[in-house]
């Protein structure tokens, strides 16, 4: 039996080149070219969450917590206490020091700083914001976190049971 050319290019499977051919080195084994990158995240122009504006702020914020802060952090990074935490995280035009979206909870740790007349009227803005779009808020002094971390990390595991309604 010949084999004659009409049954060759009746053969649906595409040849592959061979290497050298096509693209410089290219291989028939290579993807499309997007191997690796990842995908533009789409996020909504109206989002509440990580305002582009402030992206530059929190990456700063985030490189030098201040001491307590790095003290909490390392014990709510992780997923340590059973869900997900973000430090420096944008929302609305505030920028939280953690933040766990699955429970919608804000911790905040307040320095001397938060003592001042002017500062308790910002933090009240802040709060009634945050509580306004059904976000708890747990403000927490620096100095708990640094004398007495376990008690603090039992308040924050009572505001993640399912059981708590506060």
């Amino acid at each position: 039996m010949t084999c004659n050319d009409s049954t060759q290019d009746s053969d649906p499977t595409p040849a592959l080149p061979l290497p050298g051919e096509g693209a410089i080195n290219s291989s028939p084994w290579q993807g499309g070219g997007r191997e690796g990158v990842r995908p533009k995240r789409y996020t909504h122009k109206n989002s509440l969450f990580n305002l582009s504006a402030h992206t530059l702020q929190r990456r700063e914020l985030r490189k030098n917590l201040m001491h307590p802060e790095r003290i909490l952090w390392t014990r709510l990074c992780c997923q340590q206490l059973g869900t997900k935490f973000r430090r420096q995280h944008g929302i609305g035009h505030y920028i939280v020091d953690f933040y766990c979206a699955e429970f919608s909870l804000v911790i905040e740790l307040d320095g001397d700083s938060h003592y001042r007349p002017e500062a308790w009227e910002y933090d009240k803005q802040r709060d009634a914001f945050m509580q306004s779009r059904n976000i708890r808020v747990l403000r927490i002094a620096n100095n708990e976190v640094i004398n007495n971390l376990d008690g603090v990390l039992s308040h924050i595991i009572r505001l993640l049971s399912p059981h708590d309604t506060c």
